[in-house]
């Protein structure tokens, strides 16, 4: 993605490190990340039937009024941002009136403010999202050590039925910390969509 970066601003609260892909690591004419070297921590094997471009994942998360969280969530993806899993990450949020908004600018994420329980507003962001994979990740948790692994894994397969970890109500079902799943799944409504569980 273009610009998935952290500027960090002065404040107490603490903020995660450089959220921005190098200028030598970004395509100037498509605005998304390169290829690196193979073997790289959740690399996308191009040769195992979805490209870099196809593979790459747009990330919900759900917030409100969670700027304290909301900064350890996103560094735990910067370096899926840099290695060219993560196109792009969408917050829906209903309204938030602490700084989370100014925590989504900084990081280069977008916001799409929608009102309703989580399960709508992630419907709505997911409707603007431009990658035929999901990871909705729990805003109060970041993601785990392992997650790009687990999640490159899946992609590189090209198809079938996603991951969940995480234990405890989210999207009506069970209350997980991150959730791979199809897009056209999720616009069906499939809960977890088959997911399997990976223990992170």
């Amino acid at each position: 993605m273009a610009r998935l970066g952290w500027q960090g601003r002065d404040r107490s609260r603490p903020r995660p490190a450089a959220f921005v892909a190098s200028a030598a690591d970004v395509d100037r004419d498509s605005g998304t990340p390169r290829a690196a070297a193979a073997g790289e921590r959740g690399r996308v094997d191009p040769g195992a039937g979805a490209g870099l471009m196809a593979a790459m994942i747009s990330v919900l998360i759900a917030t409100h009024d969670d700027e304290r969280t909301l900064g350890q969530a996103l560094a735990a993806l910067v370096p899926a941002a840099v290695d060219g899993l993560v196109r792009e990450v969408i917050l829906a949020d209903a309204g938030s009136t602490d700084d989370t908004l100014a925590v989504a600018d900084d990081a280069g994420a977008r916001v799409v403010r929608c009102g309703g329980p989580a399960a709508a507003r992630l419907a709505e962001a997911a409707r603007t999202a431009r990658s035929d994979w999901l990871l909705i990740l729990d805003v109060a948790v970041p993601a785990p050590y392992g997650w790009e692994d687990a999640v490159a894994a899946v992609l590189n397969r090209g198809s079938g039925p996603g991951l969940w970890w995480g234990e405890a109500p989210f999207l009506g079902k069970k209350r997980v910390q991150g959730l791979l799943i199809g897009r056209r799944a999720f616009e069906a409504g499939a809960g977890l969509g088959g997911a399997r569980r990976v223990k992170l």
